[in-house]
């Protein structure tokens, strides 16, 4: 016998309302992964794609709703060494992706890097 639990809000033993966490403020997706593109850990993340130095794409097992529904943070190196700047492009052109998000990595000089240790995290609604 096996048994289903499904809730969308956890209320907290006070009685005075939800518990903060519920499904829509979870993270979609995240992942985690070195300089060799070698994903260490990951949810609902499918494949990297190594675009250049410390330009990588992040693809999604699943798609957001639209590219504009989700929004990201990232850390590039160990002790944040490479400042990180996302987009919604991906595939070397400027068209807007629900499937992947590209995350590049620079020095303190601003040139493209590649760091170790980098991890994005992902929040929005899933289409």
């Amino acid at each position: 016998m096996t048994s289903v639990l499904n809730v969308d809000t956890i209320a907290d033993k006070a009685g005075t309302g939800p518990v903060a966490l519920t499904k829509q403020h979870a993270a979609k997706a995240w992942c985690k992964w070195n300089s060799s593109v070698t994903v260490d850990n990951s949810f609902n993340q499918s494949s990297m794609v190594d675009v250049g130095t410390g330009d990588y794409e992040v693809v999604f097992t699943n798609s957001f709703g639209s590219a504009s529904s989700f929004a990201a943070g990232s850390l590039g190196g160990q002790y944040g060494v490479g400042s990180g700047f996302m987009s919604w492009t991906g595939g070397g052109n400027n068209n807007t992706h629900t499937d992947r998000i590209k995350v590049q990595f620079q020095n303190s000089s601003g040139t493209n890097t590649d760091v170790d240790k980098n991890s994005v995290i992902v929040h929005g609604d899933l289409a």
